[in-house]
């Protein structure tokens, strides 16, 4: 290349001095050719990306998907122990770097059931299936758990020489995990073809083929390997068939990611190991029918022996909780499809189901002492959205206790709920990677089609709850007035997160009676504007401050004089004032105990010094979070005027059950808990008639009260000149219980036409 440059260089001298002939004309022009020859060369090589998987298309008439298997097979024994799945992790993560992985990607029907199998279907008998993968799957929880004294010896045999399968070509796991960064790649080999796929991927890939079922012949189901994700329509149509994909796997084999930081995973498996234990052998020698009994108990159970868990061991499990895998959109409908077994894969460590949901419950159940005990002291709006252990605990319980074809009656909230906090790359999968979960009602109306916008699929999915369930709730409760005006308010934005707790017993309540005659009232104009039919009952006149930095209080207007002796209309006495308060708080939650009066908790020797003397809890929660949190609310609001009287006179003054028996430190917790779950992302609110209530932070002055046809619970309005946007559900004390039909014959109020944009 120097070469070329200097003979370039003296061309060009030559050229001043007019002394080029045709022959040096020639030369030179060939050099330069040369030149962007090799640099073009250079450039395609140092760009040059690997090809990709050539797809055929999948046969839909023999119900075909492909499946992964990996070349060549293992051939070490196919005994399985704890210790050898440990000692596969660590060779994994030992692994050299020049040891490609090798794949092949074939079809296979589902239709193609082996004779045996169907016949062990169709048969009577309880006998349990044996194959070539029994040994090795169907008894790994319970070797995972150690909740034997003994293994049964058919366990260490080797199964393999039946070969025996449920398809005639063999059979298949599913795998569930996060796809995690796309920009770092390895390379595999698929097919004798050298692609690029996820980093995280390629280390999930190699913990499969470690598992003693590889050995076995098993074949692997991997969604962005087994899907042409290039493929538009394909993609449409597998999107449609993953609840039934996942649900006739052999197992689901769940990688929750690479290993933690330290020691943090054994500690975490540690703890679910140690309470699964000892909450197998309580529950069956303690003798307690009562659930809520038995949960006291337990946790009693633990303390008296001096085995609940440490700070640093409960700190692991919070990591174990945080990882992003349980944020994962997919997961949803890939665990709760699967009924067979899951494998869960912490780093290195196997875990079952059971052993999360035992330690989940523990820990969402004793959620206020774990937050102390990880970091007393914590802010009300920090430990509600980043450490707040009862969100993480509850969330990854939903999760494991998920079964598919969710009935319309119930569990759709639980649904759309993990939807909403989950995590997707596409905010149409919001919607289609739970299609396998919900009722047919549902599923039936709603086809994947990534060819539609986001506010199309949003839109026609609100539509279909609506005349698939005939309730509003379900859409009422996840609105909010910050999405942009070309979006409908009553369509929920599920792919923002949501500042709301939300409280699924609220649509038990029954605010107006015939709760599901939203299919005869409500109708859809232009896709846009939903027309109800309802009661405009109440506007509001003043607002809390949410205790937020943020925002301030906003004093009643029409009950805010101080000396106006205004008389209390719906709760008579100052006593049923404080009454309606500690219900308001907590939303009259089934769980609300109320011979513990809420506001004692918020209780301040000043006006300008938190109160620090009276503690309604035990020693061991003397810091409490939620006491914290709540103490932080009450300061911001102790001027808020309520029928003539601030806030803070109701919190210092005498205790209106103060006659009726000590609750138990548990009562104080739970209710402890619950107000502070309430008050995250609302605000206390007074109508211009006298109702208390707990309405979205978003609440407004001047924002209507009314109750509609087919909700459960008042919902906000907004006035949009003759149209409303919805602002989210709210509790109003006394208005909870079809109370609207009683201000209706008293000609108070009368039903209307309600449009909502």
């Amino acid at each position: 290349m120097e070469t070329i440059r200097t003979s370039v260089s003296a061309f060009v001298n030559r050229i001043h001095e007019r002394a080029v002939t045709n022959l040096e004309v020639m030369f030179v022009s060939s050099l330069f050719i040369a030149f962007i020859i090799f640099h073009r060369r250079n450039y395609r090589q140092s760009h040059r990306q690997e090809p990709a998987v050539i797809y055929r298309p999948l046969n839909e008439r023999r119900n075909e998907i492909r499946v992964l298997s990996f070349d060549p097979q293992p051939t070490r024994s196919v005994s399985l122990s704890l210790d050898d799945l440990d000692r596969e992790g660590k060779d994994v993560r030992g692994a050299p770097a020049g040891d490609l992985l090798e794949c092949t990607i074939e079809h296979v029907s589902l239709d193609a059931m082996s004779i045996a199998w169907q016949r062990h279907q169709n048969s009577r008998d309880s006998l349990r299936w044996q194959d070539s993968f029994s040994s090795i799957i169907d008894d790994r929880d319970a070797l995972i758990n150690r909740q034997w004294s003994e293994l049964p010896s058919s366990y260490f045999g080797d199964w393999s020489y039946l070969n025996l399968f449920r398809y005639e070509w063999g059979d298949f796991e599913c795998l569930s995990y996060t796809w995690g960064n796309q920009t770092t790649r390895k390379k595999i080999r698929i097919n004798g073809t050298i692609t690029d796929v996820p980093e995280n991927l390629e280390t999930a890939l190699r913990h499969l083929r470690a598992l003693p079922e590889t050995r076995v012949g098993m074949r692997y189901w991997v969604d962005a390997l087994c899907i042409n994700q290039d493929d538009v329509s394909e993609k449409s149509y597998q999107v449609k068939r993953m609840g039934e994909i996942y649900g006739r796997c052999r197992s689901v084999i769940a990688w929750l990611g690479r290993p933690g930081p330290f020691n943090t995973d054994e500690l975490a498996v540690l703890v679910m190991k140690t309470i699964l234990r000892y909450w197998t052998s309580f529950t069956t020698t303690a003798g307690i029918d009562m659930v809520l009994n038995r949960e006291m108990a337990f946790c009693d159970y633990l303390g008296a022996n001096e085995i609940w868990p440490s700070r640093q061991e409960w700190s692991a499990f919070s990591h174990f909780l945080s990882r992003p895998y349980w944020r994962r959109l997919w997961i949803i409908q890939e665990l709760a499809s699967n009924h067979n077994s899951t494998l869960f894969i912490c780093g290195h460590h196997p875990i079952t189901r059971s052993m999360i949901r035992a330690a989940v419950f523990l820990a969402r159940y004793r959620s206020h002492i774990i937050d102390n005990m990880l970091e007393p002291g914590i802010g009300l709006r920090q430990t509600l959205q980043k450490r707040h252990f009862f969100i993480k605990s509850r969330h990854v319980e939903a999760l494991t206790l998920l079964v598919s074809n969710t009935n319309l009656a119930s569990g759709l909230d639980t649904l759309l709920d993990l939807c909403q906090t989950a995590d997707s790359s596409d905010p149409r999968d919001k919607i289609y990677g739970l299609m396998g979960l919900f009722d047919n009602a549902i599923s039936s109306r709603v086809k994947p089609d990534y060819r539609l916008s986001e506010r199309q699929v949003f839109t026609h999915f609100a539509k279909t709850l609506i005349e698939a369930t005939r309730r509003l709730d379900l859409l009422f409760c996840w609105s909010a007035p910050t999405i942009p005006d070309a979006w409908p308010s009553w369509v929920p934005r599920w792919t923002r997160a949501h500042d709301r707790y939300p409280f699924e017993w609220l649509n038990d309540r029954r605010a107006v009676k015939t709760r599901t005659s939203a299919f005869y009232s409500a109708r859809i104009l232009f896709n846009r504007i939903l027309f109800v039919r309802g009661y405009l009952i109440d506007t509001i006149d003043g607002t809390a401050s949410s205790g937020s930095d943020s925002d301030g209080v906003l004093q009643p207007q029409e009950l805010g004089n101080l000396h106006s002796g205004y008389h209390i209309r719906h709760y008579k006495t100052t006593d049923g004032v404080s009454d309606a308060l500690c219900r308001t708080l907590l939303m009259n939650h089934p769980l609300y105990k109320p011979a513990f009066n809420i506001l004692a908790a918020g209780r301040m020797s000043s006006l300008q010094t938190q109160y620090q003397n009276v503690r309604t809890l035990s020693d061991s929660i003397r810091e409490d979070t939620e006491i914290h949190g709540f103490r932080k609310w009450c300061r911001a609001n102790r001027e808020f005027v309520v029928f003539g009287k601030q806030l803070n006179e109701y919190i210092s003054g005498p205790v209106a059950n103060s006659t009726e028996a000590t609750p138990s430190v548990n009562d104080d917790s739970e209710n402890i808990n619950l107000v502070v779950l309430s008050l995250s992302g609302r605000r206390l609110i007074i109508t211009a008639t006298g109702y208390l209530g707990l309405a979205p932070k978003a609440s407004q002055t001047g924002d209507i009260i009314a109750t509609v046809l087919g909700c459960s619970f008042p919902v906000i309005f907004r006035p949009c000149g003759d149209l409303y946007r919805v602002v989210g559900e709210c509790y109003v004390d006394g208005l909870m219980d079809d109370e609207a039909m009683d201000l209706a014959i008293e000609g108070k109020i009368s039903q209307r036409l309600i449009g909502i944009i």
